[in-house]
């Protein structure tokens, strides 16, 4: 049901994919525009809709790259230490920023483009070598560029006081599972989907072709994928032995040809997964990385409701696999695909993976899968309503499209609801002139201390190390939190203020409103500590511990 064209045809670039991409950016764009024309008196757009706190780690990163490096450091931690992380999409990002002039609004701007156009024809390309019908394919990219899920009937339900609030049915409106939602809040999201449905595409392809070169485009997107995200790496690792365990078993045929074919991709993603595995469990900083912070766990029956109607249509696509069977290579990898993200995001619930947190960060290619498994399952539903066969086609599409879009209008309203409502996306203009003062009077190697949130948002535009940046990112960033807290409160007495600035290595104290709520403390009484920087609402204090030594 789902088998594609010839890969002449398939992989064709037609304008419908086109005219999808320019509408998606155009109605996003838009929002980013919105927030900086809505930017209240006395303050700026941090430039964001979504994710912010990650979004500005990314760009703790970006802003190395157009300082020149192509190597990162952690520059969200105090801890000194050597560049290790490599990542090619914040290195372009960042090479962009310097070429123009370091704007991050156009550069964020360009690549939130980028994220639009590799995610629409990444979908499109997975619907060309999946799909039959170009009717499905155009149908099918309608409802991953624009669809969500019932979060809107629930919302609606909630706001009207007929339900109590259900966030595990509303995360097509809050944690973008749907490709519109990651488009509009977090590029990385939308390129990281898109390369992976790339890689499906190729991977089908070669499948069905048997011509070594298309396993050789998957091994290359999956390297490019992985030089990108690495956490997609761990679900290609477990997808592609299960696929061959499948079907080795549906197809009754071993063939070691076949098997050294598969496994094009994994060889050459073997170095990658071995450099991650040294990053992020024994590098002395960024082994912190994954194992900090919590995410909200929802369960699964929840998680699969949220993607509504497309989700219903590929449930009973598969419960009746005996009357609608998963034909071809496609289908089968597909399901597998679908499988192996469910599991890696709920393995905390099986009784031999316990110990694996909730890790909804796998679940962002889901529904992709799900819509090419659906929407040849209408044909099954006209085959039930055979006369007034085209009137049906045309109204059964028509009313899932407008069903399956509608949290989509909600996700545009929530945005603009939010830029309109919460200080949170608008940092006042004393911060921004401080933070622009201190990027330019410190170094790359100074130590600025600060609280969580300030050092969240001053990531994005200073070049310094910061002692709190991030509530993952930033090693022993709980312990971190208490002692500036404690610090900022003045319960510490000048020796010992002394003591925690030397032991962190401390140039720069940053006083702005985060810290202010804690008291107001005498910072000049403490030996070392200078005044350099103040406006309205913000003071920034130079510490010079050697040098007071040395007196």
């Amino acid at each position: 049901m789902t088998e594609g064209q010839s890969p002449q045809s398939g992989f064709a670039i037609p304008w419908w994919p086109v005219i999808v991409t320019v509408i998606v950016w155009a109605v996003t764009e838009s929002l980013y525009l919105f927030g900086y024309q809505q930017a209240p008196l006395g303050t700026v757009f941090d430039g964001f809709v979504g994710t912010t706190d990650d979004q500005n780690m990314y760009f703790s990163f970006i802003c190395q790259s157009a300082d020149g490096h192509w190597l990162f450091t952690n520059r969200l931690t105090h801890l000194p230490h050597q560049p290790a992380l490599f990542n090619l999409e914040w290195l372009v990002v960042g090479k962009l920023m310097a070429g123009l002039g370091g704007s991050q609004r156009w550069a964020y701007s360009i690549w939130r483009a980028i994220g639009t156009v590799v995610l629409i024809f990444g979908f499109w390309g997975l619907a060309c070598a999946a799909l039959r019908s170009e009717f499905h394919r155009r149908v099918a990219l309608l409802l991953c560029a624009f669809g969500c899920g019932f979060g809107w009937v629930f919302l609606i339900l909630e706001k009207a006081g007929l339900t109590r609030k259900w966030p595990e049915v509303m995360l097509d409106l809050s944690d973008a599972i749907y490709p519109f939602g990651q488009i509009l809040i977090n590029p990385h999201l939308s390129i990281s989907h898109g390369l992976s449905l790339l890689f499906l595409a190729a991977f089908i392809v070669g499948e069905k072709t048997e011509r070594p070169r298309w396993y050789g485009v998957a091994a290359a997107i999956a390297v490019l994928h992985g030089l990108i995200r690495p956490y997609d790496l761990i679900l290609l690792t477990g997808v592609i032995p299960l696929y061959c365990l499948l079907e080795s078993v549906v197809t009754r045929e071993f063939s070691w040809r076949k098997l050294s074919l598969r496994a094009v991709p994994l060889i050459a993603i073997a170095p990658l997964v071995g450099y991650y595995v040294w990053l992020f469990h024994f590098h002395p900083v960024f082994k912190y990385w994954a194992g900090q912070g919590a995410v909200k766990e929802m369960p699964l029956a929840g998680h699969l409701l949220s993607f509504g109607a497309i989700g219903l249509l590929c449930a009973a696509r598969l419960c009746c696999f005996r009357r609608y069977p998963l034909n071809g290579p496609a289908d089968r990898l597909l399901c597998v695909w679908i499988a192996g993200a469910l599991v890696l995001v709920h393995a905390n619930k099986l009784p031999l993976f316990s110990f694996l947190p909730y890790s909804p960060v796998f679940g962002i290619t889901l529904v992709s899968p799900m819509i090419i498994l659906a929407v040849p399952l209408s044909d099954a539903i006209i085959n039930q309503l055979a006369s007034r066969r085209v009137q049906v086609l045309v109204g059964v599409f028509v009313v899932l499209i407008a069903i399956n879009s509608m949290g989509s209008g909600v996700w545009v309203l929530k945005t603009v609801y939010n830029l309109r409502s919460f200080p949170d996306h608008y940092i006042t203009t004393t911060d921004d002139q401080a933070f622009d003062w201190l990027n330019v009077h410190s170094q790359e190697s100074d130590v600025v201390l600060s609280m969580l949130n300030t050092g969240n948002r001053m990531a994005k535009q200073v070049s310094a190390r910061l002692v709190l940046g991030h509530w993952s990112v930033t090693p022993h960033v709980r312990e971190m939190s208490r002692a500036a807290e404690s610090f900022y409160k003045g319960e510490l007495s000048s020796a010992n203020s002394q003591a925690f600035l030397d032991e962190l290595g401390a140039q720069w104290i940053y006083v702005g409103r985060d810290e202010q709520q804690f008291g107001v403390v005498a910072w000049e009484t403490i030996p070392g500590v200078t005044l350099r920087y103040a406006n309205e609402n913000v003071q920034i204090y130079s510490y010079t511990g050697a040098a007071i030594d040395s007196e």
